[in-house]
């Protein structure tokens, strides 16, 4: 979105400035350009098909000008890919999708298909045309086995009868009824586990970068861990990526002008998701954390825009899960901000101020518990600053998402956190906690607090104020307190 605005029509989101209007578009406009600017490109075509794989990744941008398309345009025909046929997990907007579900598959305009596991007869079909058999002679415990060991996944299908393929490539006496069922999963392991040492670092590499990665961000992450010069570890590592395309572990494809500003080159991903998992879950969590800070710094020191807010949403993923919690809260703020103030998409904001603090929160089942008190007594004040800005970006965030209910318990758990945490008398920019009480005084002229007659709650948090203003000590915030008294 920022590209086609600054390109087609001079508006710079991220600066917020312009050559042709004075302030940046609203969320509706740019909705409305991106939907005319599909309509321009397709205006030619009876038919159009957009196919959105993985949509359930969709952010909320993305689904308004997907809802935009769906209402007013009569020749598209959308296909979407999700891994649950439910509103929940999709970030679109309930009364779209209620009017999906309701009005339009009453009409017939919305239709829903469960794609369920192969059964024993697509199975069948797939041994017989994989190892070139007849139907009569393929007997009925492999049959079995196949469809035990796959769970009828045709990519779990695939890999098994391929791995029994080479088998019987590499021996002349090889009946079918030799076959063995390994686990599906220890026939992963033994794939990975054939690669030399260097082509399994580069997978790991890869993995750790993310869902894609190019030549050139895995050579300059392992120069940084190797002693090697960079001819040596290019070649090294071109070798590796063309053996794990061999194996039909990796692919690639050439980029366009549009996928990056580098020459001509490749950018590889893994086949399926199962290889990047699997290398995952596989690494030791310390050696995680060291790609994820190594990938980080070596992605600081490249010379894109530091202002491109995409490549400040990378660089976050990998700070967050290095776990380095200042690097993860400085970007956090940035970049929700820049969602809220420029996209108005607080919800994405949430998201990215949410993960940030999860580094500190217990979590059960993914889901946050919250800080326990053994982890503030520990905290450090450098730590403790980065909760309270975070926690003071989420109650904003919440607010201007209407969740006002949340954005209050956000404001009033910064206000717990320096109360249990033990280096809270250390503080010395005690200003950051300010927007607090900001907020809560808004909320409680709002009514969104509820007190008693006497007014205690809101008495206790003006004292609470006056107390914090007067350790800060800049007169400017005490006369502010006393205002609100």
């Amino acid at each position: 979105v920022d590209y086609a605005l600054r390109e087609l029509l001079g508006v710079d989101l991220i600066q917020g400035n312009s050559t042709s209007h004075s302030t940046p578009p609203s969320t509706e406009e740019m909705v409305s350009f991106l939907a005319k600017a599909f309509r321009l490109c397709t205006r030619d075509s009876k038919l159009v098909i957009l196919a959105l794989d993985d949509a359930h990744r969709a952010d909320e941008f993305s689904w308004k000008v997907i809802q935009e398309l769906f209402l007013h345009e009569k020749n598209i025909f959308f296909i979407g890919a999700v891994n649950n046929s439910s509103s929940t997990g999709l970030r679109v907007d309930p009364e779209f999708w209620a009017h999906l579900d309701g009005p339009c598959r009453a009409e017939r305009r919305f239709n829903v298909m469960k794609l369920g596991n192969l059964n024993r007869e697509d199975i069948t079909t797939m041994i017989m045309k994989t190892l070139g058999i007849r139907r009569k002679d393929v007997p009925d415990d492999v049959l079995d086995g196949v469809t035990i060991q796959s769970g009828g996944m045709p990519h779990f299908v695939n890999e098994i009868l391929e791995n029994v393929k080479k088998q019987m490539a590499a021996d002349d006496d090889f009946e079918i009824s030799d076959m063995t069922f390994d686990s599906f999963g220890d026939l992963i392991l033994q794939r990975l586990d054939a690669f030399d040492l260097h082509t399994r670092n580069v997978l790991n590499i890869g993995a750790v970068i993310g869902l894609s990665f190019t030549l050139d961000e895995l050579v300059a992450v392992e120069l940084r861990t190797s002693d090697g010069s960079k001819e040596a570890v290019q070649k090294l590592t071109e070798e590796a990526l063309e053996h794990a395309i061999e194996e039909g572990i990796l692919e690639s494809r050439e980029m366009s002008d549009e996928d990056s500003d580098e020459e001509e080159g490749c950018r590889y991903s893994f086949c399926h998701e199962v290889w990047r998992g699997t290398l995952l879950n596989l690494m030791l969590e310390g050696r995680k954390r060291d790609l994820h800070r190594i990938i980080a710094e070596t992605l600081e020191e490249t010379e894109i825009e530091m202002n491109d807010y995409m490549f400040q949403t990378k660089l976050f993923k990998h700070w967050v899960n290095s776990g380095n919690l200042v690097k993860s809260t400085n970007l956090a703020i940035k970049v929700g901000q820049h969602f809220e103030e420029r996209l108005g998409l607080p919800a994405q904001s949430i998201r990215i101020y949410t993960e940030a603090l999860d580094l500190l929160r217990e979590t059960e089942d993914g889901i946050s518990k919250g800080f326990s008190r053994d982890v503030l007594a520990m905290v450090n004040t450098e730590d403790l600053t980065c909760i309270i800005q975070l926690q003071v970006a989420l109650g904003k965030a919440l607010g201007m998402a209407q969740q006002t209910k949340e954005s209050v318990s956000a404001f009033q758990d910064a206000l717990k956190i320096t109360q249990i945490a033990k280096c809270s008398p250390q503080l010395k920019n005690r200003s950051i906690l300010f927007p607090v009480f900001d907020g809560l005084a808004s909320a409680v002229k709002d009514g969104q607090i509820k007190q008693d007659a006497s007014c205690r709650y809101e008495k206790a948090m003006l004292r609470r104020y006056m107390q914090e203003t007067r350790l800060h000590g800049d007169p400017i915030y005490i006369v502010h307190a006393l205002s609100l008294q």
